[in-house]
Protein backbone atom coordinates (compact mmCIF):
# COMPACT_ATOMS: atom_id res chain seq x y z
CA UNK A 1 0.00 0.00 0.00
CA UNK A 2 2.56 2.29 0.91
CA UNK A 3 4.42 2.02 -2.73
CA UNK A 4 1.01 2.41 -4.17
CA UNK A 5 0.29 5.72 -2.31
CA UNK A 6 4.09 7.16 -3.69
CA UNK A 7 3.36 5.97 -7.06
CA UNK A 8 -0.29 7.98 -6.95
CA UNK A 9 1.79 10.79 -5.42
CA UNK A 10 3.83 11.11 -8.31
CA UNK A 11 1.47 10.86 -11.25
CA UNK A 12 -0.71 13.23 -9.71
CA UNK A 13 2.27 15.85 -9.14
CA UNK A 14 3.58 14.28 -12.92
CA UNK A 15 -0.10 15.15 -14.56
CA UNK A 16 0.33 18.57 -13.14
CA UNK A 17 3.34 19.12 -14.52
CA UNK A 18 2.27 17.57 -17.85
CA UNK A 19 -0.31 20.77 -18.31
CA UNK A 20 2.20 23.23 -17.28
CA UNK A 21 5.38 23.30 -17.42
CA UNK A 22 5.56 26.30 -15.06
CA UNK A 23 4.23 24.37 -12.59
CA UNK A 24 7.88 22.69 -11.70
CA UNK A 25 9.49 25.73 -10.64
CA UNK A 26 6.56 26.42 -8.74
CA UNK A 27 5.93 23.10 -6.77
CA UNK A 28 8.91 21.16 -7.09
CA UNK A 29 9.73 22.74 -3.72
CA UNK A 30 7.45 21.27 -1.97
CA UNK A 31 7.40 17.83 -3.90
CA UNK A 32 8.72 15.39 -0.53
CA UNK A 33 11.58 14.17 -2.70
CA UNK A 34 13.46 13.39 0.48
CA UNK A 35 9.89 13.01 2.16
CA UNK A 36 9.45 9.43 0.75
CA UNK A 37 10.59 6.78 2.62
CA UNK A 38 14.63 6.24 2.91
CA UNK A 39 14.54 3.54 1.14
CA UNK A 40 12.80 5.96 -2.28
CA UNK A 41 15.20 8.33 -3.19
CA UNK A 42 15.08 10.81 -6.04
CA UNK A 43 18.45 9.13 -7.41
CA UNK A 44 15.81 7.40 -9.28
CA UNK A 45 13.34 9.81 -10.49
CA UNK A 46 14.89 11.61 -14.05
CA UNK A 47 14.53 15.55 -13.66
CA UNK A 48 14.27 16.21 -16.91
CA UNK A 49 11.26 12.76 -18.09
CA UNK A 50 9.81 13.33 -14.81
CA UNK A 51 6.81 11.71 -16.06
CA UNK A 52 8.02 8.38 -17.02
CA UNK A 53 7.27 4.44 -17.06
CA UNK A 54 10.57 3.71 -14.63
CA UNK A 55 8.80 5.63 -11.40
CA UNK A 56 5.71 3.14 -11.61
CA UNK A 57 7.98 0.38 -11.49
CA UNK A 58 9.98 1.67 -7.78
CA UNK A 59 8.77 0.67 -4.66
CA UNK A 60 10.15 1.17 -1.15
CA UNK A 61 11.99 -2.17 -1.10
CA UNK A 62 14.55 -1.34 -3.92
CA UNK A 63 16.90 0.26 -1.45
CA UNK A 64 20.37 -0.51 -1.94
CA UNK A 65 21.40 -3.94 -0.72
CA UNK A 66 17.95 -5.17 -1.27
CA UNK A 67 17.34 -8.01 -3.45
CA UNK A 68 16.68 -5.92 -6.69
CA UNK A 69 17.33 -7.95 -9.78
CA UNK A 70 19.73 -6.43 -11.93
CA UNK A 71 17.35 -5.43 -14.96
CA UNK A 72 15.10 -3.47 -12.86
CA UNK A 73 17.57 -1.65 -11.23
CA UNK A 74 19.30 -0.76 -14.12
CA UNK A 75 16.15 0.56 -15.26
CA UNK A 76 16.74 3.04 -12.08
CA UNK A 77 19.91 4.51 -12.79
CA UNK A 78 19.59 8.07 -14.57
CA UNK A 79 22.75 10.24 -14.91
CA UNK A 80 23.05 12.80 -13.15
CA UNK A 81 24.65 15.24 -15.61
CA UNK A 82 21.16 15.76 -17.40
CA UNK A 83 20.36 18.25 -20.39
CA UNK A 84 19.10 22.16 -18.95
CA UNK A 85 20.26 20.93 -15.20
CA UNK A 86 22.96 22.51 -13.54
CA UNK A 87 24.07 20.99 -10.20
CA UNK A 88 26.75 20.65 -7.79
CA UNK A 89 27.75 18.72 -4.67
CA UNK A 90 26.50 20.32 -1.39
CA UNK A 91 30.02 21.16 1.15
CA UNK A 92 29.40 19.51 4.80
CA UNK A 93 30.20 23.09 5.56
CA UNK A 94 28.17 25.14 3.04
CA UNK A 95 24.76 26.75 3.98
CA UNK A 96 22.73 23.17 3.23
CA UNK A 97 23.79 20.34 5.34
CA UNK A 98 23.76 17.01 3.58
CA UNK A 99 23.71 15.71 6.70
CA UNK A 100 20.50 17.14 7.78
CA UNK A 101 18.93 16.74 3.64
CA UNK A 102 19.15 13.05 3.90
CA UNK A 103 16.88 13.08 6.95
CA UNK A 104 13.21 12.99 5.28
CA UNK A 105 11.38 15.29 7.90
CA UNK A 106 13.96 18.27 7.63
CA UNK A 107 14.56 17.99 3.83
CA UNK A 108 10.87 18.63 2.72
CA UNK A 109 11.33 22.21 4.50
CA UNK A 110 14.51 23.09 1.95
CA UNK A 111 12.23 25.47 -0.10
CA UNK A 112 13.33 26.82 -3.61
CA UNK A 113 15.49 24.04 -4.48
CA UNK A 114 15.99 20.74 -6.08
CA UNK A 115 18.08 17.72 -4.07
CA UNK A 116 19.23 14.43 -5.35
CA UNK A 117 20.62 12.20 -2.83
CA UNK A 118 22.83 9.43 -3.68
CA UNK A 119 23.56 6.09 -0.86
CA UNK A 120 26.49 4.37 -1.09
CA UNK A 121 26.67 0.78 -0.49
CA UNK A 122 28.58 -0.99 1.93
CA UNK A 123 31.65 -2.98 0.50
CA UNK A 124 34.00 -5.55 2.62
CA UNK A 125 37.25 -3.96 2.06
CA UNK A 126 36.75 -0.23 0.96
CA UNK A 127 38.12 2.66 2.66
CA UNK A 128 35.50 4.95 1.70
CA UNK A 129 33.05 6.20 4.12
CA UNK A 130 29.66 4.41 3.44
CA UNK A 131 27.43 6.64 5.76
CA UNK A 132 28.33 10.06 4.40
CA UNK A 133 25.62 11.48 2.54
CA UNK A 134 26.22 12.81 -0.69
CA UNK A 135 23.73 15.23 -2.12
CA UNK A 136 23.65 17.20 -5.31
CA UNK A 137 21.85 20.50 -5.57
CA UNK A 138 19.77 20.98 -9.18
CA UNK A 139 18.85 23.68 -10.73
CA UNK A 140 17.43 25.05 -14.05
CA UNK A 141 19.90 26.51 -16.12
CA UNK A 142 18.10 29.87 -16.59
CA UNK A 143 18.23 30.56 -12.81
CA UNK A 144 22.20 31.51 -13.59
CA UNK A 145 21.74 33.44 -16.75
CA UNK A 146 21.93 36.52 -14.93
CA UNK A 147 25.14 35.57 -13.50
CA UNK A 148 28.32 37.90 -14.85
CA UNK A 149 30.79 37.67 -16.00
CA UNK A 150 30.02 36.06 -19.22
CA UNK A 151 30.74 36.95 -22.81
CA UNK A 152 28.50 38.55 -25.25
CA UNK A 153 25.68 37.29 -26.95
CA UNK A 154 26.73 38.60 -30.82
CA UNK A 155 30.68 37.10 -29.83
CA UNK A 156 29.17 33.31 -28.66
CA UNK A 157 26.86 33.03 -31.69
CA UNK A 158 29.90 34.05 -34.27
CA UNK A 159 31.79 31.23 -33.00
CA UNK A 160 28.88 28.86 -33.23
CA UNK A 161 28.55 30.24 -36.89
CA UNK A 162 32.42 29.09 -37.27
CA UNK A 163 32.03 25.62 -36.05
CA UNK A 164 28.79 25.40 -37.84
CA UNK A 165 30.35 26.04 -41.28
CA UNK A 166 32.70 23.36 -40.77
CA UNK A 167 31.38 20.11 -42.97
CA UNK A 168 29.96 17.73 -40.19
CA UNK A 169 31.28 14.45 -42.42
CA UNK A 170 35.08 16.33 -41.71
CA UNK A 171 34.02 17.05 -37.98
CA UNK A 172 33.26 13.51 -37.65
CA UNK A 173 36.91 12.03 -38.67
CA UNK A 174 38.18 14.08 -36.82
CA UNK A 175 36.42 12.88 -33.58
CA UNK A 176 37.17 9.21 -34.75
CA UNK A 177 41.37 10.42 -35.40
CA UNK A 178 40.63 12.09 -32.05
CA UNK A 179 40.03 8.32 -30.33
CA UNK A 180 42.07 6.59 -32.54
CA UNK A 181 45.51 9.03 -31.17
CA UNK A 182 44.77 11.21 -27.99
CA UNK A 183 41.92 9.54 -26.25
CA UNK A 184 43.53 5.76 -25.26
CA UNK A 185 46.02 7.88 -23.66
CA UNK A 186 43.72 10.31 -22.13
CA UNK A 187 40.12 8.95 -21.32
CA UNK A 188 38.43 11.66 -20.31
CA UNK A 189 35.65 10.61 -22.56
CA UNK A 190 33.16 8.18 -22.67
CA UNK A 191 34.16 6.29 -25.58
CA UNK A 192 30.98 3.85 -25.67
CA UNK A 193 28.43 6.81 -25.84
CA UNK A 194 30.26 8.64 -28.45
CA UNK A 195 30.90 5.96 -30.93
CA UNK A 196 29.15 3.59 -32.53
CA UNK A 197 30.02 1.09 -35.18
CA UNK A 198 33.54 2.29 -35.18
CA UNK A 199 32.21 6.19 -36.01
CA UNK A 200 30.50 9.29 -34.07
CA UNK A 201 27.05 9.22 -34.54
CA UNK A 202 25.83 12.60 -36.47
CA UNK A 203 23.15 13.10 -33.72
CA UNK A 204 26.17 12.80 -31.24
CA UNK A 205 28.17 15.80 -33.02
CA UNK A 206 24.75 17.91 -33.29
CA UNK A 207 24.77 17.54 -29.54
CA UNK A 208 27.90 17.75 -28.47
CA UNK A 209 28.66 21.93 -26.43
CA UNK A 210 30.41 24.03 -28.65
CA UNK A 211 33.48 23.87 -25.55
CA UNK A 212 33.98 20.16 -26.31
CA UNK A 213 33.40 20.10 -29.85
CA UNK A 214 35.84 22.73 -30.40
CA UNK A 215 38.31 21.19 -28.39
CA UNK A 216 37.66 18.13 -30.01
CA UNK A 217 38.88 19.80 -33.28
CA UNK A 218 41.94 21.01 -31.65
CA UNK A 219 42.99 18.33 -30.24
CA UNK A 220 42.92 16.14 -33.39
CA UNK A 221 43.97 18.29 -35.88
CA UNK A 222 48.02 17.09 -35.44
CA UNK A 223 46.81 13.71 -36.43
CA UNK A 224 44.67 14.08 -39.55
CA UNK A 225 47.68 13.29 -41.52
CA UNK A 226 46.56 9.66 -39.96
CA UNK A 227 43.69 9.45 -41.49
CA UNK A 228 42.95 8.53 -45.15
CA UNK A 229 40.34 10.72 -46.25
CA UNK A 230 41.26 13.79 -43.89
CA UNK A 231 45.17 13.29 -45.45
CA UNK A 232 43.83 14.39 -48.36
CA UNK A 233 42.59 17.24 -47.26
CA UNK A 234 44.74 19.52 -46.07
CA UNK A 235 44.29 22.17 -48.42
CA UNK A 236 40.68 22.65 -47.11
CA UNK A 237 39.77 26.14 -45.52
CA UNK A 238 39.57 24.85 -42.10
CA UNK A 239 40.27 26.59 -37.98
CA UNK A 240 43.62 26.32 -36.88
CA UNK A 241 44.49 24.79 -33.42
CA UNK A 242 44.86 27.84 -32.07
CA UNK A 243 41.63 29.20 -33.23
CA UNK A 244 40.02 26.28 -31.99
CA UNK A 245 41.53 26.59 -28.49
CA UNK A 246 40.21 30.03 -28.40
CA UNK A 247 36.17 29.28 -29.25
CA UNK A 248 36.42 26.86 -26.45
CA UNK A 249 37.52 28.74 -24.50
CA UNK A 250 35.42 31.80 -25.25
CA UNK A 251 32.49 28.63 -24.67
CA UNK A 252 34.05 27.78 -21.38
CA UNK A 253 33.18 31.10 -20.62
CA UNK A 254 29.51 31.16 -21.32
CA UNK A 255 28.96 27.78 -19.02
CA UNK A 256 31.26 29.08 -16.30
CA UNK A 257 27.69 29.47 -14.67
CA UNK A 258 26.19 25.95 -15.01
CA UNK A 259 28.61 24.10 -16.19
CA UNK A 260 28.67 20.37 -16.78
CA UNK A 261 31.05 17.06 -17.41
CA UNK A 262 31.21 18.52 -20.59
CA UNK A 263 32.82 22.14 -19.15
CA UNK A 264 35.46 20.03 -17.22
CA UNK A 265 36.15 17.51 -20.19
CA UNK A 266 37.08 21.04 -22.50
CA UNK A 267 39.25 22.64 -19.68
CA UNK A 268 40.92 19.05 -19.75
CA UNK A 269 41.99 19.47 -23.11
CA UNK A 270 42.85 22.92 -22.97
CA UNK A 271 45.34 21.91 -20.48
CA UNK A 272 46.62 19.21 -22.86
CA UNK A 273 47.31 21.96 -26.04
CA UNK A 274 50.33 22.05 -27.88
CA UNK A 275 52.46 24.31 -26.65
CA UNK A 276 54.49 25.92 -29.50
CA UNK A 277 56.91 28.28 -27.73
CA UNK A 278 59.98 26.41 -26.76
CA UNK A 279 61.28 29.62 -25.14
CA UNK A 280 58.60 30.61 -22.77
CA UNK A 281 57.05 28.86 -20.01
CA UNK A 282 53.47 30.52 -20.89
CA UNK A 283 51.80 33.11 -19.16
CA UNK A 284 50.57 32.99 -14.91
CA UNK A 285 47.25 32.25 -16.51
CA UNK A 286 48.00 28.77 -16.84
CA UNK A 287 48.71 27.78 -13.66
CA UNK A 288 45.35 30.18 -12.70
CA UNK A 289 43.38 27.50 -15.30
CA UNK A 290 44.80 24.81 -13.65
CA UNK A 291 43.16 25.86 -10.32
CA UNK A 292 40.10 26.78 -12.00
CA UNK A 293 39.41 23.07 -13.45
CA UNK A 294 40.43 21.50 -9.94
CA UNK A 295 37.86 24.35 -8.54
CA UNK A 296 35.42 23.51 -11.16
CA UNK A 297 36.05 19.12 -10.34
CA UNK A 298 35.16 19.27 -7.15
CA UNK A 299 31.85 21.45 -7.62
CA UNK A 300 30.46 18.93 -9.50
CA UNK A 301 31.31 15.95 -6.92
CA UNK A 302 34.33 14.29 -8.82
CA UNK A 303 36.58 14.35 -5.78
CA UNK A 304 33.98 12.05 -4.15
CA UNK A 305 34.10 8.35 -5.50
CA UNK A 306 31.05 7.44 -6.31
CA UNK A 307 31.83 3.71 -7.21
CA UNK A 308 29.49 2.15 -4.89
CA UNK A 309 26.30 4.66 -5.04
CA UNK A 310 22.76 2.92 -5.89
CA UNK A 311 20.84 5.10 -8.79
CA UNK A 312 24.27 6.11 -11.33
CA UNK A 313 24.61 4.40 -14.55
CA UNK A 314 28.11 2.45 -14.77
CA UNK A 315 29.50 4.18 -17.45
CA UNK A 316 29.09 7.53 -15.74
CA UNK A 317 30.70 6.08 -12.53
CA UNK A 318 33.72 5.28 -14.57
CA UNK A 319 33.77 8.91 -16.62
CA UNK A 320 33.48 10.70 -13.44
CA UNK A 321 35.92 8.34 -11.73
CA UNK A 322 38.53 8.98 -14.88
CA UNK A 323 37.78 12.99 -14.98
CA UNK A 324 38.70 13.25 -11.40
CA UNK A 325 42.25 11.19 -12.11
CA UNK A 326 42.60 13.36 -15.18
CA UNK A 327 42.45 16.57 -13.37
CA UNK A 328 44.86 14.80 -10.54
CA UNK A 329 47.49 14.42 -12.95
CA UNK A 330 47.24 17.68 -14.72
CA UNK A 331 47.26 19.06 -11.19
CA UNK A 332 50.49 17.31 -9.93
CA UNK A 333 52.60 17.59 -13.37
CA UNK A 334 52.24 21.27 -13.47
CA UNK A 335 52.95 21.63 -9.79
CA UNK A 336 56.33 19.92 -10.18
CA UNK A 337 56.84 22.07 -13.35
CA UNK A 338 55.86 25.62 -11.70
CA UNK A 339 56.54 24.53 -8.22
CA UNK A 340 53.91 26.45 -6.40
CA UNK A 341 51.37 24.87 -4.16
CA UNK A 342 49.35 21.79 -5.13
CA UNK A 343 45.24 22.31 -5.65
CA UNK A 344 44.77 19.12 -4.75
CA UNK A 345 45.22 17.30 -0.89
CA UNK A 346 44.91 14.12 0.09
CA UNK A 347 42.33 14.84 2.60
CA UNK A 348 39.67 16.52 0.25
CA UNK A 349 38.89 13.51 -1.62
CA UNK A 350 38.47 9.83 -1.32
CA UNK A 351 37.76 8.66 -5.08
CA UNK A 352 39.49 4.99 -4.91
CA UNK A 353 43.05 4.56 -7.37
CA UNK A 354 41.70 3.33 -11.12
CA UNK A 355 41.79 -0.52 -11.77
CA UNK A 356 41.87 -1.59 -15.32
CA UNK A 357 37.94 -2.18 -15.82
CA UNK A 358 37.84 1.91 -15.30
CA UNK A 359 39.16 2.26 -18.62
CA UNK A 360 37.85 -0.23 -21.23
CA UNK A 361 40.33 -0.59 -23.58
CA UNK A 362 38.33 -3.77 -25.02
CA UNK A 363 35.77 -0.84 -26.58
CA UNK A 364 38.39 1.18 -28.31
CA UNK A 365 39.06 1.08 -31.97
CA UNK A 366 40.80 -1.94 -33.24
CA UNK A 367 44.18 0.03 -33.63
CA UNK A 368 44.58 0.11 -29.95
CA UNK A 369 43.67 -3.44 -28.71
CA UNK A 370 46.34 -5.33 -27.86
CA UNK A 371 48.68 -2.89 -27.90
CA UNK A 372 51.44 -1.34 -25.53
CA UNK A 373 48.44 1.27 -25.27
CA UNK A 374 46.47 -1.01 -22.98
CA UNK A 375 46.99 0.57 -18.92
CA UNK A 376 48.95 3.42 -19.96
CA UNK A 377 46.47 5.55 -17.95
CA UNK A 378 46.09 3.44 -15.23
CA UNK A 379 50.22 3.44 -14.75
CA UNK A 380 50.15 7.44 -15.51
CA UNK A 381 47.49 7.73 -12.45
CA UNK A 382 50.17 5.50 -10.50
CA UNK A 383 53.47 7.63 -11.02
CA UNK A 384 51.91 10.42 -10.27
CA UNK A 385 50.70 9.55 -6.92
CA UNK A 386 54.18 8.34 -6.42
CA UNK A 387 54.99 12.00 -7.76
CA UNK A 388 52.32 13.76 -5.38
CA UNK A 389 54.17 11.77 -2.58
CA UNK A 390 57.02 12.68 -3.45
CA UNK A 391 56.28 16.87 -3.38
CA UNK A 392 54.39 16.19 0.06
CA UNK A 393 57.95 14.81 1.18
CA UNK A 394 60.48 17.66 -0.06
CA UNK A 395 58.80 20.60 -2.38
CA UNK A 396 55.89 22.01 0.10
CA UNK A 397 56.88 24.80 2.04
CA UNK A 398 56.91 22.94 5.47
CA UNK A 399 58.51 19.73 3.99
CA UNK A 400 61.20 21.59 2.30
CA UNK A 401 62.24 23.35 5.68
CA UNK A 402 62.08 20.18 7.42
CA UNK A 403 64.78 18.13 4.37
CA UNK A 404 66.61 21.02 3.10
CA UNK A 405 69.20 20.75 5.85
CA UNK A 406 68.90 17.45 6.84
CA UNK A 407 70.94 14.42 4.94
CA UNK A 408 69.52 11.86 6.89
CA UNK A 409 65.85 12.31 6.62
CA UNK A 410 65.95 13.49 2.86
CA UNK A 411 68.00 9.38 2.06
CA UNK A 412 65.21 7.46 4.02
CA UNK A 413 62.10 9.60 2.41
CA UNK A 414 64.12 9.59 -0.90
CA UNK A 415 64.78 5.53 -0.37
CA UNK A 416 61.03 4.80 0.59
CA UNK A 417 59.72 6.33 -2.81
CA UNK A 418 62.70 4.93 -5.13
CA UNK A 419 61.49 1.47 -3.99
CA UNK A 420 57.76 2.45 -4.96
CA UNK A 421 59.58 3.82 -8.29
CA UNK A 422 60.89 0.16 -8.96
CA UNK A 423 57.75 -1.32 -8.41
CA UNK A 424 56.06 1.02 -10.87
CA UNK A 425 58.54 0.52 -13.12
CA UNK A 426 58.75 -3.45 -13.34
CA UNK A 427 54.51 -3.36 -14.11
CA UNK A 428 55.33 -0.29 -16.58
CA UNK A 429 57.75 -3.20 -18.22
CA UNK A 430 54.80 -4.80 -19.49
CA UNK A 431 53.45 -2.18 -21.88
CA UNK A 432 57.03 -1.55 -23.29
CA UNK A 433 59.24 0.53 -21.36
CA UNK A 434 62.02 0.65 -24.50
CA UNK A 435 60.45 1.62 -27.64
CA UNK A 436 60.13 -1.39 -29.77
CA UNK A 437 61.96 -1.27 -33.40
CA UNK A 438 59.47 -1.66 -35.55
CA UNK A 439 58.19 1.94 -34.34
CA UNK A 440 60.19 3.55 -36.41
CA UNK A 441 57.38 3.61 -39.12
CA UNK A 442 55.93 7.03 -38.62
CA UNK A 443 52.54 5.84 -38.49
CA UNK A 444 52.98 3.24 -36.02
CA UNK A 445 52.86 5.20 -32.98
CA UNK A 446 53.41 4.71 -29.03
CA UNK A 447 52.69 7.70 -26.79
CA UNK A 448 53.57 5.19 -23.73
CA UNK A 449 56.96 6.96 -24.27
CA UNK A 450 55.98 9.85 -22.23
CA UNK A 451 55.74 7.83 -19.13
CA UNK A 452 58.92 6.28 -19.72
CA UNK A 453 60.19 10.44 -19.72
CA UNK A 454 57.89 10.74 -16.46
CA UNK A 455 59.58 8.04 -14.91
CA UNK A 456 63.05 9.47 -15.42
CA UNK A 457 61.84 12.89 -14.07
CA UNK A 458 60.66 11.86 -10.84
CA UNK A 459 63.78 10.08 -10.33
CA UNK A 460 65.65 13.29 -10.58
CA UNK A 461 63.05 15.51 -8.98
CA UNK A 462 64.33 13.12 -6.08
CA UNK A 463 67.90 13.10 -6.41
CA UNK A 464 67.68 16.94 -7.11
CA UNK A 465 65.73 16.60 -3.35
CA UNK A 466 69.22 14.76 -1.98
CA UNK A 467 71.22 16.96 -3.59
CA UNK A 468 69.98 20.46 -1.90
CA UNK A 469 70.79 18.43 1.06
CA UNK A 470 73.62 18.70 0.91
CA UNK A 471 74.78 22.26 -0.08
CA UNK A 472 73.04 23.53 3.27
CA UNK A 473 73.81 24.83 6.26
CA UNK A 474 75.96 22.34 8.31
CA UNK A 475 74.09 21.24 10.62
CA UNK A 476 75.49 19.17 13.58
CA UNK A 477 79.45 17.85 13.35
CA UNK A 478 77.71 13.78 12.59
CA UNK A 479 75.59 15.50 9.93
CA UNK A 480 78.63 17.31 8.33
CA UNK A 481 80.23 13.55 8.54
CA UNK A 482 77.54 12.08 6.91
CA UNK A 483 77.58 14.59 4.55
CA UNK A 484 80.92 13.89 3.06
CA UNK A 485 80.66 9.79 3.54
CA UNK A 486 78.37 10.20 0.73
CA UNK A 487 78.90 13.60 -0.68
CA UNK A 488 80.89 11.76 -3.54
CA UNK A 489 78.39 8.61 -4.30
CA UNK A 490 75.52 10.65 -4.26
CA UNK A 491 76.89 13.04 -7.05
CA UNK A 492 78.00 10.48 -9.24
CA UNK A 493 74.83 8.65 -8.44
CA UNK A 494 72.82 11.98 -10.16
CA UNK A 495 75.31 11.93 -12.82
CA UNK A 496 74.28 8.26 -13.64
CA UNK A 497 70.37 9.19 -13.73
CA UNK A 498 71.43 12.11 -16.41
CA UNK A 499 73.13 9.95 -18.74
CA UNK A 500 70.16 7.35 -18.37
CA UNK A 501 67.74 10.23 -19.10
CA UNK A 502 69.53 10.97 -22.31
CA UNK A 503 70.14 7.57 -23.68
CA UNK A 504 66.55 7.33 -23.18
CA UNK A 505 65.62 9.98 -25.46
CA UNK A 506 68.11 9.01 -27.64
CA UNK A 507 66.40 5.69 -28.15
CA UNK A 508 63.17 6.90 -28.94
CA UNK A 509 61.97 6.62 -32.39
CA UNK A 510 59.81 8.47 -34.92
CA UNK A 511 56.55 6.42 -33.66
CA UNK A 512 57.30 7.45 -30.16
CA UNK A 513 57.59 11.18 -31.19
CA UNK A 514 54.65 11.72 -33.55
CA UNK A 515 52.38 10.30 -30.53
CA UNK A 516 50.24 12.04 -28.23
CA UNK A 517 52.77 13.27 -25.42
CA UNK A 518 50.89 14.71 -22.23
CA UNK A 519 51.56 18.80 -21.88
CA UNK A 520 52.21 20.56 -18.70
CA UNK A 521 55.10 23.34 -19.23
CA UNK A 522 57.68 24.02 -21.88
CA UNK A 523 60.01 23.64 -19.15
CA UNK A 524 59.15 19.64 -19.46
CA UNK A 525 60.87 19.69 -23.09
Amino acid sequence: MQGKRIRMHIHKKAANILRDPAVLDQESASFPWQGLPSSFDASGISLNNFFDEQVQSITPSTSPGSDTSETHRNDMELPLDQPSWTFHLLGESGESDPYLLKRSGLAIHAENHHYRRFQRESQPGETIDDQRPIVFCLDRDHVYNHFEPRVEESEFSQIRAQITRMDSKVGIRLINVYFDYVYPYFPVLSYSKMIEDGLPDERVLQALPLSLKAALYASALPYMVYDDVLSTMLDIDLPTAKELYRMSWVAITQEIHSPRLSTLQSCLLLLQRDITDRFFQGSPFQWSFMAWTVSLAQTLGLSTDCSTVWGMPLWEKKLRKRLWWGTFVLDKWNYACSGLASHIHKDDYDVLPLDDSDVAYSEMPGTTQNSHVQGHFCHLVELTIILSDMIDSFFTIRASKRTSSDFSLTSALANELRSRLDVWKTAFDKLSFFQPANLSSRVQMDGSASLGLAYWAVHLLIMRAILRSLETRPGSVEERRIREEFSVSVRLKAESYCIEFVEFTDRLQAGAWNAFWHKCKTSEA
